[in-house]
């Protein structure tokens, strides 16, 4: 069921003139990659309850280290089935339908959210307030046409947030659905960087630290690359020894660089037959500067 979803927005993706990756057979924080004007970074689930608060961590922070857009895809919730036009959240996560997704896609934008269970949309409060100005009305005024309290216009000119009931009043009221905001779910947003570090071990926490000795802004990931590394452009790193694994990880690896234009490196202390640079540890440990490292990955 998941992977017909997937293959649903893939199609889906390439019709519409993305550049897409699929991160098949894999444990990573995103199922799929893709590039148009930006970049988008996709999970796939068939229940979204089974996306967790760690699970969005770890996709906000490879979205962030690749200046891309988070979201996750569904089919249910619980066991109610997403509904098209509405977008839920997951831990600060934008979650969507399929059918949303072609949407705005197709630059339709939804203008419902789903908060706690109840469905909200979004106003411009500035122009409530000076559509209430130019209508002469007071607040008390327009509560009374709306059957709100005062409260609660004085909280939709400070938010912007009320029930899809009071919208729809809100409009009949004005005739003009122009005073809707629609989501914008294809804004990148900061994410909180480098929450797993400390939880690196091993070889993987030997190659943070020392690509970060050099001057490297260095990210650690849940992704087909164990890093995001890089100053000007982005190196995607490999940290690794079994061979048969870095080969696996390594199909979709370069995939993912030429989309977006990267660096790739393997840190391994094998010799994986593959067409990046493979740096051992021991000569990595040697590298003074990015320059030098930069050197050393384009040969």
């Amino acid at each position: 069921m998941k992977d017909a979803l997937i293959n649903e927005i893939a199609e889906l993706l390439l019709g519409a003139g993305f550049s897409v990756s699929v991160c098949r057979n894999m444990h990573s924080s995103f199922d799929i990659l893709a590039k148009k004007e930006g970049i988008l970074l996709i999970k796939v689930l068939s229940n979204v309850e089974g996306f967790t608060e760690r699970n969005s961590a770890e996709l906000e922070q490879v979205a962030d280290a690749l200046s891309a857009v988070p979201l996750v895809v569904g089919q249910r919730m619980k066991h109610r089935d997403l509904m098209r036009g509405v977008i839920y959240s997951r831990y600060d996560t934008n979650v969507m339908s399929f059918e949303t997704l072609t949407d705005v896609i197709e630059e339709s934008l939804p203008v419902i959210s789903s908060v706690r269970g109840d469905y909200c949309v979004s106003i411009d409060p500035k122009m409530m307030v000076r559509v209430r100005g130019r209508l002469h009305l007071s607040q008390t005024q327009l509560a009374d046409e709306l059957d709100v309290s005062k409260q609660s216009i004085y909280r939709y000119e400070r938010t912007g947030t009320m029930s899809i009931e009071v919208a729809r009043r809100l409009i009949e009221f004005l005739d003009d659905e122009g005073i809707l905001v629609p989501k914008d779910v294809l804004s990148k947003k900061h994410a909180p960087c480098c929450q797993f570090a400390d939880e690196m071990v091993g070889l993987k926490k030997m190659v943070l630290d020392e690509l970060r000795g050099i001057g490297m802004g260095a990210v650690p990931t849940r992704a087909p690359f164990d890093i995001v590394a890089g100053n000007e452009k982005i190196i995607l790193t490999v940290i690794g020894n079994d061979n048969k694994g870095i080969l696996r990880r390594m199909e979709i690896v370069d995939g993912i660089s030429e989309i977006m234009d990267t660096y790739e490196v393997c840190i391994s202390e094998r010799h994986p037959d593959i067409d990046i640079a493979v740096i051992s540890p021991n000569e990595l440990a040697q590298i003074k500067t990015y320059e030098e490292f930069i050197r050393r990955i384009i040969g």
